[in-house]
């Protein structure tokens, strides 16, 4: 009977453990941005970022604290949510700023933002697209 009670404990225990491995990560977040001639990609994964605009290309390793960071932003978004947040301005609709968009992408599910102008995303996500930036300085 100990033994069973053990062996079911032990399974509980590992169950637990990969779920909440899976529910603290992500695959990826992107954010791109984009106007005539000019663009901007950057790809966050939890161990590299990659920055890409006309002129170069970079590759950047993501500091254990920036995994951190990005983890606790991204819970703090309902992820289901993203596209129904409204951007606080309009220009890029005419071509004052560069249209920027967000994407989120997690156990295979993609999570997109609405459009939005470069450098000015909607309040919910200014958080994580600036951690996001902040991996690649």
């Amino acid at each position: 009977m100990k033994q069973l009670n053990f062996l079911i404990l032990f399974f509980i225990v590992i169950y637990s453990s990969f779920s909440q491995e899976s529910e603290n990560s992500f695959d990826s977040l992107i954010y791109k941005a984009s106007t005539r001639g000019s663009f901007l990609f950057l790809k966050v994964t939890t161990e590299t970022a990659l920055y890409k605009t006309n002129e170069k290309e970079k590759s950047f390793k993501v500091s254990t604290k920036d995994q951190k960071r990005l983890l606790d932003l991204l819970n703090e978004i309902e992820f289901a949510e993203i596209q129904k947040y409204k951007a606080p301005t309009d220009n890029h609709s005419t071509d004052r700023a560069k249209q920027a968009e967000f994407l989120l992408i997690k156990g295979g599910n993609k999570y997109k933002s609405s459009i939005f102008d470069d450098g000015n995303p909607p309040h919910e996500l200014k958080k994580i697209i600036n951690a996001m930036m902040s991996c690649v300085k």
